[in-house]
């Protein structure tokens, strides 16, 4: 009976160890081991993240369609990471009945996959995630500081259909119309100016004329307006500097090279997004005169930094624009007074800088400037710009708001570009079923004539949008419906309107992030240009120079670039053609520094990530005056004019260091066959996801009871 006994326990033993060794992960030797990587604690993020990819385009998913997602894990230097698995959710504008929530393990390569269906209808579908361990809890403490999931995006649902949740109000033009007529009886006159010598900039550092911009003049200008005289009201012991109450002035900074012929200039307007925060001056606007408009009646005070600016002003302000009492009429809105302090500004820049020049009202204010000081700063200005000249608008989330405002209400101009854009589908909350957004005014008669989807019908000039879709400040349906405006009914060229969605990004667009460099590394990327195609006749690398022949926009959404096996041979790229659009690593220089890269004057529109390495190795050989240009000083690139006099700086001067780092071979992961699974039931994949947990848990059990046996066996046998 022993003898039995202690075969049945060997047997019991051997049989746990073999389904113990067959549940144990197998990860690759090049993995990292997660418990390496140190939580959080509620102290600073543990710099991993998530990249989510769906298994094709993100905004070309029809109603009722399955989607997969291949998940995986990273550290903050592109290396992967073996995740036990994650733990998601899904959500859409369908309402709750739609959502769902489980978990999924990784297989050996570190990929876990989660798949699900869209909906019955038009909208978003949202994907959230996070690391989990080996039973499906969240790992939360691996969340950056905002305590939000590591992964946050989805896809959209018959996106050319997507519309915002209430019309466009039949008298919507009539109405602008004759909102624009009340500010022709306002003259834009000068009220006060000021000459800047130095300012604070968002990094907390001054900035000096002798020091960081020699090469132009910076003003605080104050341009009269119309608008609401109940939004700016000095609070009950608020002893700081600003305005009277009931102010309705336009506050600019605007930066003028010197020593330019004259109508060789044109404007740059640059915004800023929500709240009660300091605009920095431009400093290297090539060949424009650089306007940075404060959405506010108040005073900007370069001498403060951001931190003493808002406290300052504490109280001012909050919370405008948000109340039933602002939104009910257009002449109440808040947002209708911030585009026509935009307008006047432009107005004032024509007068001022115009062929005629001068035509600037007496007795306006100065502190820093004695009155022949102000009347020689006229005179150099007059006819620096002409009619006709470029104007250039951009700005993200509020500042996106402003700039499509802008190139609504004024068709003067010339080219806009606007990321995030907020005020999109005003009304979106008011539908219980959508996925609402955490940022959006009170819906009311009035401030649907500011809502952004509604203002792009009257946009005729070239627009590049961008938007991402974990954003919930500006829900992807807001700026779908955008889009959609922007291009629906408007017979224009391909790639005269274009947006770009980036799938994993947020509205912060990286901000809980050391150095913005994450998302920068899971920016995946897709243009959407249902007109526009990738055209490429020819390419040839020949001593260091890649050649790239075509049309269109240069983007590989399902590919890869032909010559990226050989980038590390490349010193030198140039586009030849009527190149519209450069997409999302179309340009692949992972790990590749000190190339240059001739952009012809015909793209009118960069992915954030068409290089995907450490800008500070790339040189861009630009025309002047073309968006290639402004892309460089807004990336921090540098750059070459390649025809006409070069700019004074050859890199730009910005106020936040927005350099990505250089990112690792491996760090942008791509789905192989291998990594994809056979079309399951998500109940299906979660309980063969469980199994091995079940399995795992039951040798366990097995192997500890074997132990007990042996050790009650050895006992009796003494």
């Amino acid at each position: 009976m022993k003898k039995i006994n202690k075969r049945i326990i060997s047997s019991v033993l051997l049989s746990a160890m073999l389904m113990t060794a067959a549940v144990v992960p197998s990860y690759g030797a090049n993995l990292l081991d997660l418990r390496s990587i140190p939580m959080t604690t509620g102290k600073y993020d543990s710099g991993v993240y998530i990249t989510g990819q769906s298994d094709k385009n993100m905004v070309l998913y029809t109603q009722g369609e399955t989607v997969t997602f291949t998940l995986a894990l990273w550290d903050e230097n592109g290396k992967k990471i073996a995740a036990p698995g994650f733990a998601y959710t899904v959500k859409g504008d369908a309402g709750k009945d739609y959502e769902k929530s489980g978990y999924v393990m990784s297989d050996e390569n570190g990929n876990a996959t989660v798949t699900f269906t869209t909906m019955n209808q038009t909208g978003y579908v949202r994907l959230e995630a996070d690391v989990c361990d080996e039973n499906g809890k969240a790992l939360t403490d691996y969340r950056y500081l905002s305590n939000k999931p590591l992964f946050q995006g989805g896809v959209l649902v018959d996106a050319q259909n997507i519309t915002t949740t209430e019309p466009i109000p039949d008298d919507f033009e009539q109405v602008w119309k004759e909102q624009l007529e009340l500010l022709d009886e306002c003259a834009p006159d000068l009220i006060k100016i000021e000459k800047v010598e130095s300012f604070y900039a968002s990094d907390g550092k001054i900035r000096t004329q002798a020091e960081n911009y020699p090469g132009v003049d910076v003003y605080a200008v104050y341009i009269d307006c119309i608008g609401n005289p109940a939004n700016i009201k000095r609070p009950a012991g608020n002893t700081g500097k600003g305005p009277d109450d009931g102010a309705t002035f336009a506050s600019a900074y605007i930066t003028v090279p010197k020593n330019k012929a004259p109508g060789s200039l044109g404007f740059n307007f640059g915004f800023i997004g929500y709240g009660v925060q300091t605009v920095n001056p431009q400093t290297n606007p090539g060949d424009n005169i650089g306007i940075n408009i404060l959405a506010h009646s108040l005073y900007l005070l370069p001498e403060m930094t951001n931190a003493d600016f808002k406290t300052n002003y504490s109280g001012w302000v909050n919370g405008y624009g948000m109340t039933t009492t602002d939104n009910d009429n257009i002449e109440t809105c808040y947002q209708r007074n911030v585009l026509l302090r935009e307008v006047q500004a432009l107005r004032f820049l024509e007068k001022a800088f115009g062929e005629e020049g001068g035509a600037l009202a007496k007795g306006f204010e100065s502190e820093t400037m004695t009155e022949a000081e102000i009347q020689s700063c006229f005179d150099s200005w007059k006819g620096l710009y002409k009619k006709g000249n470029k104007i250039s608008v951009s700005g993200g989330s509020q500042g996106g708001f402003m700039a499509l405002g802008l190139a609504a209400l004024c068709p003067q101009v010339t080219s806009c570009a606007a990321s995030s854009s907020w005020m999109c589908d005003t009304h979106g909350n008011t539908d219980e079923d959508k996925i609402h957004s955490t940022l959006r005014p009170t819906a009311g008669d009035g401030i649907r004539y500011c809502d952004t989807a509604n203002l792009a019908t009257l946009i005729k000039c070239p627009t590049t949008l961008s938007a991402g879709m974990g954003d919930t400040t500006c829900p992807p349906t807001g700026n779908m419906a955008l889009y959609n405006n922007l291009t629906r009914g408007k017979d224009v060229e391909a790639g005269h309107f274009s947006i770009t969605w980036r799938q994993g990004k947020t509205h912060d667009g990286g901000s809980d992030i050391k150095d913005n460099a994450t998302y920068k590394k899971a920016d995946y990327s897709v243009s959407f240009d249902c007109s526009l195609e990738t055209v490429i006749s020819d390419w040839d690398l020949t001593d260091g120079t890649l050649t790239v022949k075509g049309s269109g926009v240069l983007a590989f959404p399902d590919d890869e670039a032909p010559w990226l096996g050989k980038r590390r041979q490349i010193k030198k790229i140039v586009l030849d053609g009527d190149f519209i659009s450069v997409g999302a690593y179309a340009l692949d220089l992972t790990g590749v520094s000190g190339v240059e890269i001739q952009i012809p004057k015909s793209v009118i529109n960069i992915a954030e990530s068409a290089f995907n390495t450490d800008p500070t190795g790339l040189t861009l050989l630009v025309e002047p005056s073309s968006y290639a240009a402004e892309y460089a000083q807004a990336m921090n690139i540098k750059f070459e004019v390649v025809k006409g006099e070069e700019p004074d700086d050859t890199t730009a001067d910005t106020a936040e260091d927005t350099t990505p780092e250089i990112t690792p071979d491996d760090s942008k992961p791509a789905q192989t066959d291998d990594d994809k699974t056979n079309d399951t039931s998500d109940t299906d994949k979660e309980n063969k996801s469980s199994l091995p947990i079940i399995i795992g848990a039951a040798a366990a059990a097995i192997v500890a009871a074997g132990v007990a046996l042996l050790a009650i066996f050895k006992k009796k046998k003494k």
